[in-house]
């Protein structure tokens, strides 16, 4: 598990850095449905960087805990996708974030091959 470890660390990194971007760009976004957005969006990453500490920790732990590792780590891939989805609701706007979300998908797909080769021997 250790092979994955440095991609939940990684998801945490950009989830932090997503948070750190829709704390940079709050005022541009002032209205009732950008700052709806801003809301979910910070909660959700307070969520999902907690799902993928507990990924990172779970791990950390073993090939015994690969699948609860896997399942922490997609816990935090939907909440930084629910805050992706946000921005395309009507009226659609572009996420100033979606380059550190789309990291986050991307890093899980890394992760989800890396759990299979676990599971296939």
């Amino acid at each position: 598990m250790k092979n994955s470890s440095h991609q939940f660390s990684q998801s945490k990194i950009q989830v932090t850095n997503a948070a750190k971007e829709i704390n940079r760009v709050r005022q541009k976004y002032s209205g009732p449905i950008g700052r709806e957005r801003i809301y979910v969006c910070e909660r959700n990453y307070v969520y999902a960087s907690s799902a993928f500490q507990d990924a990172w920790e779970r791990g950390r732990e073993g090939k015994i805990y690969a699948y609860r590792a896997h399942l922490a780590a997609k816990a935090g891939l939907i909440w930084v996708r629910q805050c992706e989805d946000e921005w395309n609701k009507s009226p659609i706007q572009k996420s100033p974030v979606t380059f550190y979300n789309t990291n986050v998908i991307k890093l899980f797909s890394i992760i989800r091959t890396i759990i299979n080769k676990f599971y296939r021997g």
